[in-house]
């Protein structure tokens, strides 16, 4: 997976504060879009992200702080190291992607005409997935702190998850965009 195109952070630091990860970061690229609260992901390794918020950041000194979602006590982060980030769009759909934590079972969606919910959304490509289409739900213990502003499991289209998810490919994503 080539990410040499993704934005950079470097770790000043790296604590553990109430069971969380804080790491001080140097933003090296991609910070047109960083803000306080923002919520980023980091590419640990190959296909392994951690989501967090960022507060204290300072664009002019191009510093901030990184509040990791869930306990991270045996996370471990380089000092000075150099690693790629995501905003929060193409992190939940890179997350999504190379997640191994879950399995994906194929299955048709059916409409809940209660609710008048006819059809869903592909949570990589957002195609449209009518009722009676072939798609991919993912299926398993689905821990709300790994993705807490995703609304229950993601479905995907049969094409993302053969090329995409099958494939552990993240070329979906629009570097021009980041």
């Amino acid at each position: 997976m080539d990410h040499s195109k993704f934005p950079k952070l470097e770790i000043k630091e790296s604590l553990i504060i109430d069971d969380k990860l804080r790491l001080q970061i140097n933003f090296m690229s991609g910070n047109k879009w960083v803000g306080e609260k923002e919520w980023i992901f980091i590419i640990i390794n190959e296909g392994e992200l951690i989501s967090g918020n960022l507060c204290n950041v300072d664009l002019k000194a191009m510093t901030g702080t990184f509040i990791s979602s869930i306990d991270y006590e045996d996370a471990t982060f380089v000092e000075s190291k150099v690693y790629s980030y995501l905003d929060y769009y193409w992190g939940e759909r890179a997350f999504i992607v190379l997640s191994t934590e879950f399995k994906w079972v194929e299955t048709v969606f059916v409409p809940n005409l209660k609710y008048r919910d006819d059809h869903d959304e592909c949570h990589v490509c957002w195609a449209t997935i009518p009722s009676e289409k072939s798609s991919f739900y993912m299926q398993s213990y689905f821990n709300d702190r790994l993705l807490p502003q995703l609304m229950g499991p993601p479905r995907i289209c049969m094409n993302c998850y053969k090329n995409y998810v099958l494939k552990k490919d993240l070329s979906f994503i629009v570097i021009d965009k980041l």
